[in-house]
């Protein structure tokens, strides 16, 4: 893994595929940063993703196979039961905020800052 900086949040990368790890509370604050409104998109909650193999990845950070796979709306994800963080392979990130994106647009005086706190929380517990 090798560190990037994008303003306030260090990101790890992986120097042969590219995929990205982000510790307890940084992909939180990386897409808030992005996306100024954050906290006022609609959000559903974050689920369990299928269970395709019974084999769980190992995180990075831990070292220990448990990385659970999680499904938020169409965006797939892994996440560490154990240190709370975020494996994102692909383009999962730019999916992600582009969505966000999207929903600040449409939702624009909509707020519902209770969904977005649930999203805070289940990344950065």
């Amino acid at each position: 893994m090798q560190t990037e900086w994008h303003g306030r949040i260090e990101i790890d990368r992986c120097s042969a595929c590219g995929d990205l790890w982000f510790d307890r509370t940084e992909l939180t604050t990386y897409v808030a940063d992005k996306t100024p409104g954050f906290g006022t998109v609609s959000l559903g909650p974050p689920r369990r993703g299928p269970a395709g193999s019974d084999r769980l990845l190992t995180c990075p950070r831990c070292e220990l196979p448990s990385l659970e796979r999680y499904e938020w709306d169409g965006h797939r994800f892994s996440r560490c039961e154990h240190c709370s963080g975020v494996y994102l392979g692909g383009n999962a990130l730019e999916e992600i905020i582009a969505d966000v994106e999207s929903r600040i647009e449409r939702e624009k005086g909509c707020a519902t800052p209770s969904e977005a706190l649930f999203w805070l929380l289940f990344v950065a517990r």
